[in-house]
């Protein structure tokens, strides 16, 4: 996800330009402050072209959600080109840093916007492919061995995703002085604190 601050999408087709514009307004002001009229003001179109579009508000925030899910899934994808369920596991965490860090506006759309109501759903229906593909890797380690067989991959899913946002929202903020280098230090550290608890 490729959000341009100045407001202005570029040479796009006009339905990429509508969730462009949208996106922008998700992560300056929250999902509750994008309308459709707004959009399609900022886009130049009429108030009733944008439906031919997205029939409804609700369809268009669901293809911000989505588009930032899809950025974020190639991300973790990456986590299986790894020999080993807890090499898996590792680089699929590090995919997760690195998203935060690369892809900063589309991780703020997904953990950050106000005003979305599907995190609701979260976790116990098991709505989210990216929360599986986690669960997944994190259930490889347990079954090999790699992590106690006495855990739960979903309970231990949640610790650790809520520690890697934690940090991850704390560097975003400035409270490590946005020195990345320092963030990547803290983060090695409290991740070996938490591993400590959770590997035989």
């Amino acid at each position: 996800m490729k959000i341009r601050r100045d407001g202005h999408p570029g040479n796009q087709p006009r339905s990429e330009k509508i969730l462009h514009v949208a996106q922008g307004i998700c992560l300056e002001e929250g999902l509750g402050a994008m309308t459709m009229r707004r959009v399609a003001d900022a886009v130049g179109i009429s108030a009733t072209a944008i439906y031919r579009h997205y029939p409804n508000k609700a369809a268009l925030v669901q293809a911000v959600i989505d588009d930032a899910n899809r950025d974020f899934a190639r991300y973790l994808q990456r986590g299986l080109d790894a020999p080993d369920p807890w090499a898996r596991f590792q680089r699929t965490l590090d995919a997760l840093r690195q998203f935060a860090l690369r892809e900063t506006s589309a991780y703020e759309i997904l953990f950050f916007a106000q005003g979305r109501t599907d995190p609701g759903h979260l976790p116990m229906e098991m709505r989210s492919p990216n929360l599986l593909f986690w669960i997944d890797r994190l259930r490889e380690c347990i079954d090999t061995g790699a992590m106690r067989h006495d855990l739960d991959p979903l309970q231990v899913a949640i610790t650790i995703w809520a520690q890697a946002h934690g940090l991850i929202a704390l560097h975003l903020q400035g409270r490590f002085g946005h020195d990345e280098a320092v963030f990547c230090r803290m983060w090695d550290h409290a991740m070996s604190h938490l591993f400590g608890g959770l590997c035989p």
